[in-house]
């Protein structure tokens, strides 16, 4: 189901709630050192894993940059650290409270999902779906990286074998334009979450993220999406925000966001869209879009 306004103030007061499968509790000191410790490791795993792409990582080019990150070691851990850890106290926009009702509440039947990860949102979207004896339902992923692309068409079959559900995975770049197999495929809904801030680019040249959004979004469709803001948006009293954007932007090239400002995706976003709506929660940017601009 489409929602024509996601309530953001109705989840507010669950902002720092965890998401359920990441079994945490805050009231114990050891608990906090593991997480922080889990952080270090996952670091260490992504430079262990390809030390050679790692150290190499600011002269390689934005392809190899941006997938080269999501290997099978960093994929299984995805969901605990970067979904569980790091959206609660890093970024403080949880998943469980904030992203994934936002993703379900803009879900439809004939779906794109761009920037795929382990595939997490469609297939949880799609799990908390009735059984229903209506055509199948669609789901493209669209993604730079071959691994992101095989682990989350998988999963998404894995979790939902009792659904009808047709998974399509294309390869292509977001800001390359239409995809050839996406050419004449129109969408009810689009996703691009925690997108935009891995892309090594300027900010203005993400924004063409949003130009294939409105190309392949139907008339009554809706895009949705979230991204980590730049350095400015992380409280000072939040070391974990300044260190993870200096490792991650400086150290091993996972993010391109440094300077990545509200203002400049909202000026994209209106270019295509008639009907444009955002929010901050914490340091991240969510946006909602409808009614893309036809040339």
């Amino acid at each position: 189901m489409l929602s024509s306004n996601f309530d953001l103030a109705a989840h507010e007061k669950n902002f720092n709630t965890l998401p359920p499968q990441i079994p945490l509790h805050l009231n114990t000191a050891l608990n906090l050192s593991s997480l922080f410790t889990e952080h270090l490791i996952c670091i260490s795993l992504t430079l262990a894993t390809d030390p050679q792409a790692a150290a190499g990582r600011m002269a390689q080019n934005r392809v190899d940059r941006g997938a080269c990150i999501y290997n099978p070691s960093t994929l299984c851990i995805y969901d605990a650290y970067v979904l569980g850890f790091n959206m609660s106290f890093v970024w403080r926009c949880a998943t469980g409270a904030i992203l994934l009702p936002f993703f379900c509440e803009n879900f439809s039947r004939r779906h794109l999902d761009m920037g795929v990860a382990t595939g997490f949102f469609p297939s949880a979207a799609l799990a908390q779906q009735r059984p229903t004896t209506l055509p199948a339902q669609e789901i493209t992923l669209l993604d730079l990286s071959e691994n992101s692309l095989g682990n989350a068409k998988a999963r998404i079959a894995a979790d939902n074998q009792t659904t009808p559900v047709s998974i399509i995975a294309v390869h292509g770049d977001v800001l390359a334009g239409v995809p050839p197999e996406l050419k004449g495929s129109k969408f009810d809904s689009i996703s691009m979450f925690n997108l935009l801030h891995c892309i090594p680019v300027p900010q203005e040249t993400k924004n063409k993220a949003f130009e294939l959004a409105a190309d392949v979004l139907s008339d009554d469709g809706v895009l949705v999406g979230s991204s980590v803001l730049g350095i400015r948006y992380h409280a000072w009293w939040n070391p974990l925000g300044w260190v993870t954007m200096v490792l991650f932007n400086l150290v091993l090239g996972a993010f391109g966001n440094w300077g990545d400002e509200p203002a400049v995706f909202e000026q994209g976003l209106r270019k295509e869209f008639g009907d444009v709506k955002t929010w901050i929660v914490g340091s991240m940017f969510l946006f909602q879009a409808r009614k893309p601009r036809r040339a």
